[in-house]
């Protein structure tokens, strides 16, 4: 593991000959954004294949092939799918050859999707556009109303100006998307009056559904990595995620609000 948004800490990592480098941007859950064309450029010079997860973006806000990558990662339970009821993934090659040997091997040991799966994610796939652009729009009307709130201590959204790699993600992405963390000044008990209070929001572990969720990294998706290694992580118990969905955007505020007055 390496931070990736540290150019010469990556640089240095590549002296071990990896054969792949794995890149997630935006990073989950804080919403960390690295240079898809500056990594790829230099692991292909150490002889290293890039994959980029994709998830939080989906390709109609980010297109990690024609920055470079060798494949792309998609959980296409998330935003492809759009409706919270299919588990799949997908790995896409850019190159033909490549593409046709994992199709092979995804054949023969049945690593393939049910047909009535696949039939609900090309469903999802037609409203992926429009899907995104709502979604946005809902989450940077939220990252505005969080960034201002006096209990909030921190917003991770990359289309806010004041992000660290805010002039990155507008370079490289076709948007900033619909996921963001924050964290709250009142750490966990501040956490735990907050997910009592708040309205609309459904507290639950998956993402990129019409339908807005919040989730607490340290007691759910990253329990797993322990204290110590979320504390490194700069994941702190205060820390909550937001997948902001397709409803009106007046009640998603109201309803953060009446969790942020819990705070």
């Amino acid at each position: 593991l390496v931070d990736q948004s540290d150019m010469e800490a990556f640089r240095t990592r590549l002296w071990d000959h990896p054969a792949l480098v794995l890149i997630e941007t935006p990073s989950n859950p804080l919403m960390r954004v690295v240079d898809i064309a500056a990594l790829s450029a230099f692991a292909r010079a150490a002889g290293a294949r890039v994959a980029v997860d994709n998830t939080f973006l989906s390709p109609a806000l980010q297109k990690p092939l024609s920055l470079g990558a060798d494949y792309v990662l998609h959980s296409t339970t998330k935003f492809l799918n759009g409706h919270s009821d299919v588990i799949a993934g997908a790995v896409i090659a850019a190159d033909a050859g490549e593409a046709r040997a994992l199709r092979h091997w995804a054949n023969v040991t049945g690593a393939i999707a049910a047909p009535f799966d696949s039939w609900l994610t090309l469903r999802g796939l037609r409203t992926l556009f429009a899907r995104m652009a709502g979604q946005e729009r809902n989450a940077m009307a939220i990252a505005e109303r969080l960034v201002v709130h006096p209990a909030v201590a921190r917003v991770h959204y990359p289309g806010l100006a004041g992000h660290p790699d805010h002039a990155l993600a507008a370079r490289q992405q076709q948007g900033f998307g619909a996921m963001m963390s924050f964290e709250l000044a009142g750490g966990e008990p501040a956490v735990r009056r907050f997910v009592r209070a708040v309205r609309i929001f459904t507290l639950a572990e998956s993402l990129g559904g019409v339908e807005s969720l919040v989730a607490h990294p340290a007691t759910m998706t990253h329990v797993d990595m322990g204290a110590d290694a979320r504390a490194r992580a700069g994941i702190s118990d205060g820390l909550l995620r937001l997948s902001v969905g397709l409803e009106h955007v007046d009640d998603l505020l109201a309803g953060l609000d009446a969790g942020l007055s819990a705070c």
